[in-house]
């Protein structure tokens, strides 16, 4: 496993009809791919950690954050209750996440379910990916 170290100085933002800015950690060895401008293409998002206190357009259950961590093809999330990941690859500026996430099931209240089940559904639509900051 790779070590991180965090820090606040760069965002990612990963939009569809929702856009997460979220504060990132990672290990120091990913750029950004040459991306012409726009943070889109081609990202080295693997050995990365994203985490958001604060999601546009979606309020998250108070105390809560959503936390996208990369390896190599693959995603890992967090919303508050449960872990999920799933293959994924991101190319061109877009994140595509194979087959459904597989996730823990825990017994969280009803608002968290509901906000790892957003999650889930958000990153399995296809959703647009560049690094702000």
């Amino acid at each position: 496993m790779k070590g991180t170290r965090r820090g606040t100085g760069l965002g990612l933002a990963i939009a569809l009809a929702v856009t997460l800015v979220t504060g990132c950690s990672g290990d120091g060895n990913g750029g950004d791919g040459g991306d012409g401008g726009d943070g889109s293409a081609n990202l080295d998002l693997g050995g990365r950690t994203f985490v958001s206190q604060e999601v546009f357009g979606r309020p998250l259950v108070t105390g809560t954050q959503v936390t996208l961590s990369f390896e190599d093809d693959r995603i890992s999330a967090e919303a508050g209750c449960n872990t999920m990941n799933a293959p994924a690859t991101w190319t061109d500026g877009t994140l595509s996440v194979e087959g459904p996430m597989a996730m823990t099931r825990m017994a969280c209240e009803r608002g968290l379910q509901a906000q790892d089940e957003w999650l889930a559904e958000f990153l399995t639509s296809g959703p647009q990916v560049s690094i702000d900051g």
